[in-house]
This record gives structure tokens, sequence and C-alpha cells, in this order.
């Protein structure tokens, strides 16, 4: 019996992904009443317990998952452009209802549209997300291993206080610096209060002005949409988040019949479990999450770009040289592989360890089954003959991790050959 590995460029197949996927955790707070609200509204609402005031906390992320079969540098490019990845606020309108012993209800008359909830509202809250790697500020870039996800959320610098992260202007996400690692819903901006300019008004924007609030008040929020969701995916109250995020967001957590109401299934918001009185900086703010939005995932799905036509991609080529002129059938780190095989295994070209081993394993069942290192997302044949000649294929079999097997059927009689084909990605000028 024999073992091999071989490779083939004449099947060509799609090109692989980077898949990018967008949202934002929306949370409450409430604060000391501040400016000349600290005098009126005590006296309108009619009394000095009234002394807090609410607002809306949004903290927006990018998560990026590596689906080549090859190491992603999200850099430049040599274009000295920051990756950005771009998005709006969705079409959600939301209703605020104070639960407590006096002034209970609704405090506006319809779902006021998160868009205008700024005193230049109606202007589309757009996130502008710079992709950068860490640091403090953030800088230089991330680089993702095939299979790999990352999430990206704003870099806010430690000690940040309330007053710097008010967008009461929407003018403050238009060119984020966002870095590595989910910083909690904390991490993010907010609105002065919840109005907008034409809600000084009476009647107007929902009847919605500030949100005058008590340490006893309890809240309900309900959520509607405004208009189409596009695919977006709406979750109530978000569980704590991981790395993972937000892959770790659970189908009952989703919200499908609109408009929802928070209470429908859980106990109100205390304002006093959102008081951040006591702290200033964001990193310490007490932000329960209220819902949470995820768009609907982007995928790059294109040829692989080989300017110099040496059969290796190009941003492969940066990644390990620095550049995209290596000869391919050179064997840079002397494992006896080129650069070109190393390229399409999705194995290091400048590391010796790293190559392709593969094995045959007897079965219980008196079958075989052949392992193989492998690189996740990366596409494998199995082709086995009796004569060297004449190949049978297997289905195209996608790794999911660094080891994949395939059942080998043992012929009655005769000689098995068996060997692994690489599937390479398509490539284009």
């Amino acid at each position: 019996m024999l073992s091999c590995v071989s490779f083939s460029t004449t099947h060509a197949e799609e090109a692989p992904q980077v898949e990018v996927n967008c949202g934002v955790v929306y949370s409450l707070l409430s604060r000391p009443i501040y400016s000349l609200w600290a005098t009126n509204v005590p006296s309108v609402m009619g009394g000095s317990e009234w002394d807090q005031i609410l607002h809306l906390v949004y903290a927006p992320f990018v998560v990026v998952k590596n689906n080549t079969g090859w190491p992603l540098k999200l850099d430049t490019g040599g274009t000295g452009v920051q990756p950005k990845v771009t998005f709006d606020q969705p079409k959600l309108g939301l209703e605020f209802k104070r639960v407590g012993d006096s002034h209970p209800g609704f405090i506006t008359t319809s779902a006021v549209d998160l868009n205008k909830m700024y005193v230049n509202g109606g202007t589309s809250k757009t996130f502008y997300m710079n992709l950068y790697g860490a640091g403090s500020p953030p800088s230089g870039y991330k680089s993702l291993a095939p299979g790999e996800s990352c999430i990206f959320t704003p870099y806010i610098p430690v000690g940040t206080t309330v007053d710097s992260v008010l967008d009461w202007q929407n003018s403050l996400t238009s060119a984020l610096l966002v870095s590595p690692g989910w910083k909690g819903p904390s991490n993010g901006y907010c609105s002065d209060y919840l109005t907008g300019q034409a809600a000084l008004t009476p009647g107007v924007n929902g009847n919605l002005r500030i949100v005058p609030t008590r340490s006893q008040d309890g809240w309900d929020v309900r959520v509607s949409t405004i208009g189409p969701l596009n695919g977006c995916r709406v979750f109530r109250h978000a569980p704590p988040v991981s790395a993972n995020w937000p892959s770790d967001l659970g189908a009952s957590n989703e919200i499908t019949q609109f408009p929802f109401s928070l209470s429908d299934n859980q106990a109100p918001i205390l304002t006093s479990d959102m008081d951040i009185s006591s702290v200033q900086s964001i990193g310490t703010w007490i932000v329960p999450p209220v819902f949470s939005v995820l768009l609907p995932p982007k995928t790059r799905t294109g040829f692989v770009t080989d300017r110099n036509r040496n059969s290796m991609n190009d941003e492969w080529e940066k990644f390990y040289f620095d550049g995209i002129t290596p000869n391919a059938s050179q064997d840079q780190d002397k494992d006896g592989y080129s650069n070109l095989f190393e390229y399409l295994a999705g194995t290091s070209p400048v590391d010796s360890s790293d190559f392709i081993r593969q094995s045959l394993v007897e079965t219980e069942s008196d079958g075989l089954r052949i392992e193989w290192s492998s690189v996740a997302n990366r596409t494998y044949v199995v082709e086995t003959s009796g004569n060297l000649t004449d190949w049978t294929p297997s289905a195209p079999i996608t790794a999911a991790s660094a080891t994949t097997s395939q059942p080998v059927t043992r012929p009655a009689t005769g000689p098995l050959f068996v060997r692994i084909r690489i599937v390479p990605p398509t490539q284009s000028s």
C-alpha cells in the first residue's frame, strides 16, 4: 500500500471569502441631572427626588473572519489608508415606559427613530470603523490565521468621562479607531439626552424630551421597526459578550415580532441598577444591555490577485516575504517543498517544520482511513487507484481543523494507492 501527497492546478473553485459581521449593543445608563435641567426638571416633576436622567449608550462592533486558506493581514496594502468598515444604524424606534409608584406609563406617544435622538435629529447615524492592531492608541494591523475570527470595538482611552462620549450632535462616530477585543457594552457613545431639537416643541418626535427618573423607578423599553430591517437581526438583552461575539447570541433571544416590549419576558430595568453617580470613567459604567442588533454578514468573494503571474496569491506573498517577487519553484525553508506547494497546501514557506504529514490508519472494522495535517478552510480531494494510472476522486473535503481524515475502501485483491489532492484557489490578474 502507498500513501502519498500530490497537488493539481487544473481544478479551480470559487475563491475563499472574508466574512464581516457588524452590529451594535444598546444599553441604558442614568446619571445625575446637570446644567439647566437641574433646576427646571425637579420643578416640573414636583420634587427634588427627580435628580437623574437617562442616556442611551451604543457600542458598535465589527467581527472579521478569515475563511481563506492562508494568513490574512488587515493592513493598508501599501495605500496608507487603514481598512475601514462602515455601516448605518438600523431602522428601529424606541418607546420608554416608566414603571413606578407615581408618574407611570409611556413617556413617549410613539416610537422614536434612533436617528432622531440628537440635537440635529434626522441625520443618519453611521459608524465608521477604522481597523487597527492592538496598542494604546491602536496602531499597525491585525493578522488572522486561516479560520480565525476577531472582534473589533472602539478604542476609548482609560479614564474617559461621560462628557467626552456624549454624541449629542451625532458627530463622534465618523472616524473611530477600533482595535481587537470585546471591551464591554459600556465601551461606546451615548445620546446627550433622549431627544432631538424638534422635540423641544411639544407633540413632535413622539413628545420625547429628556427622561427624568428617580432611584426607585423601573424602566421598560418597547422596540419597533420604522422601516425595512433589510436582514438585520435584533436580540433582547444581549448575554455577556465573549471574544466569539456574535456567535454566542442564542436564537431564543432573538426578537422576531415587533413591537416588542422587554417587560414581556423580564423585570423592568431599575434606575438604581444603572446609576453612574459614583463613577467617572467609561470603563466602570453600569450599563445594562437593552438589546443588540446584528447586521447581515458581508462576504468578500472574488478572485485571488496574482499580478506577477507566479500562481501564488499576492497577499500571501506579502505576508511571508514582504513583497510579491518570490520564485515559485524555490524552497525558501529547505523542507523539500517549493514555495508554490506551500502556498497551495496552506503551510508556511519559511518554517521547515510546517508541512503536510499523512498516514494510512487501520480501523477496527478492517477498513482504512487516511489522515493528514490540514489547514482550516482548505479544500482537499482523496484519490485512490489500483494501478497509479486511473484515479477515483472523493467529494471535495473542506478542512475544519488541523487534522482531517477520510475513510478509504480496502480492495478485495490487489494493491491500493492513495493520494491527497489540494484544491488551489482560483487566480486572476
